[in-house]
């Protein structure tokens, strides 16, 4: 450990791991990133950055970049996900302009992909090996052997930001036999050419359904509509995959009881080669460490993959990568250990309260009571500006 800097390996070369590599470069701490693809398999789909993620983005020099990449929808239009009566209709780009300091954007996930590595290989304290898996990870109290396809790494830190399915959490905690599951998301694209005015370039628009909601909106440069049909379902008798699936235009239609005609609209314009069902899990922030000493931890969907009713995924894990970041540029009299309690620490009350707003959008979302609904369209207005507040004003940590 150099100046009280430690070595990191990062396993996982998403947004969340690349993200972490920046923001330690961004201190002075140098990484191996090792990343299992060559290329992809890089769904599209859309990925919402709400101001306490772009926040930290702009700090990382991406603030230019973030505005040829993204688009920053008008307005929110909720929808009764049968009739498509309008039940909202919330304020989002001039809203979130004169309030915050930073935009919400929605980006084209492999835009954004190419963003961050191409900012990786650039920066000479980062190397992105790609097409590396881990295979295993062994610990002792002063260092992490990662063992990869492509031959051992060692490191003082190991940092799993490798998603859902993370082959680091075995390793650390139990929390994969305490997850919530919550259904099915089915994600896809479809190019704006194919629809018509209904579908718009400037709304972000959702429909509700007591048993699913759909989400849309445009991505991308060459103008594709982004959607995500959220299906509540009841839990499987058998273990499934934590990450994607191929899925089926009429396996999704069957899923949809009841869709409105603009639904209906866009289920004919579903693809199968384009069609991907995600199941819907919850994992606690919980303490990562089985043993205190080992020099290890979590980042994003690895730790804490949250249901997806706040729009917060992402931005959960560019709030974590820079958080970690700024415990770890501490050095003097704090141990190594002593950084990563105090990552674990910072994150894990922030986490619990966006799985809760989460959950109670999950609620609001699929409401059943007739009365309940007709409340819910009334206050719209001012849960959405409430809910937003603690979401949008989280300021993370500084480097300076």
């Amino acid at each position: 450990m150099s100046k009280g800097l430690p070595s990191v390996a990062i396993a996982g070369g998403g947004i969340g791991g690349l993200t972490t590599a920046l923001a330690l470069a961004d201190v002075g701490i140098e990484s191996i990133v090792l990343e299992r693809y060559a290329e992809g398999p890089d769904v599209g789909a859309g990925i919402q950055l709400s101001p306490n993620a772009t926040r930290i983005l702009h700090r990382l020099g991406f603030e230019s970049d973030l505005a040829t990449i993204g688009r920053t929808p008008s307005t929110m239009l909720w929808l009764d996900g049968e009739t498509d009566r309008c039940l909202a209709r919330l304020p989002i780009r001039e809203y979130v302009k004169a309030k915050y300091d930073a935009p919400y954007l929605q980006i084209y996930r492999p835009e954004l992909m190419r963003l961050l590595e191409s900012k990786c290989l650039e920066n000479n304290q980062i190397d992105l090996r790609k097409d590396t898996s881990v295979e295993d990870l062994q610990l002792n109290s002063n260092e992490a052997t990662l063992k990869t396809s492509r031959g051992e790494v060692h490191a003082d830190l190991c940092i799993g930001a490798d998603g859902t399915n993370s082959t680091i959490r075995k390793y650390t905690n139990d929390s994969l036999n305490e997850r919530i599951y919550a259904g099915y998301a089915y994600r896809t694209v479809i190019p704006l050419a194919q629809l018509d005015e209904n579908h718009t370039l400037d709304e972000t628009t959702l429909w509700l359904n007591a048993a699913f909601h759909v989400v849309t909106y445009t991505v991308g440069e060459d103008s594709v509509l982004n959607c995500v049909f959220v299906v509540e379902s009841e839990r499987s008798a058998t273990f499934e995959d934590l990450h994607r699936q191929r899925s089926s235009r009429s396996e999704l239609t069957n899923a949809l009881p009841n869709p409105s005609p603009l639904v209906k609209t866009l289920l004919d314009r579903v693809q199968d080669e384009e069609l991907y069902r995600w199941p819907l899990y919850q994992f606690p922030p919980i303490p990562v460490r089985r043993d205190p000493y080992h020099p290890v931890v979590l980042i994003g969907d690895a730790w804490h993959t949250t249901l997806p009713f706040a729009g917060q995924g992402a931005a959960l894990s560019i709030e974590d990568a820079s958080t970690l970041a700024e415990c770890l540029s501490v050095s003097g009299s704090n141990s190594l250990v002593d950084r990563l309690t105090h990552y674990e620490n910072e994150r894990i009350s922030r986490v619990r309260r966006v799985q809760s707003i989460s959950a109670r959008n999950r609620m609001v979302y699929h409401a059943k009571n007739p009365i309940f609904k007709l409340l819910r369209s009334w206050v719209a207005q001012i849960a959405y500006r409430r809910t937003t507040g603690q979401l949008f004003l989280y300021e993370g940590t500084s480097h300076n």
